[in-house]
């Protein structure tokens, strides 16, 4: 048994909430809707849309430089939060309607 091995050793426990990350259903949706729509409007390839989606939304600012959070390592909250971010900027400053997860049919 894998404890046993542990008797009279010392040990380090942590407990924490599990999160999941993000779902399929949301990555098809993000690349097949938000990016198609707003790639098709800027005139960016997929892939160059993401990388300026992360870069303008998942930035994070603690070091000397400013890093860029992968979306795949985004829980499924985080994820859909990501994506309410791009959907009401893109509303909001260049009245771009992206629909909702709900208004499409993704295959």
């Amino acid at each position: 048994m894998l404890l046993a091995g542990l008797e009279g050793k010392r040990i380090e426990l942590i407990v924490r909430k599990e999160t999941t990350v993000r779902s399929s259903q949301q990555n098809k949706f993000y690349w097949s809707v938000v990016v198609e729509i707003l790639g098709n409007h800027f005139g960016y390839e997929p892939e160059e849309m993401h990388e300026a989606l992360k870069f303008k939304f998942l930035q994070q600012h603690g070091g000397t430089l400013p890093t860029v959070k992968s979306t795949t390592k985004l829980s499924t909250m985080e994820f859909a939060d990501y994506i309410d971010k791009i959907m009401r900027w893109a509303a909001s400053d260049y009245q771009i309607y992206i629909p909702n997860a709900g208004e499409v049919i993704i295959g």
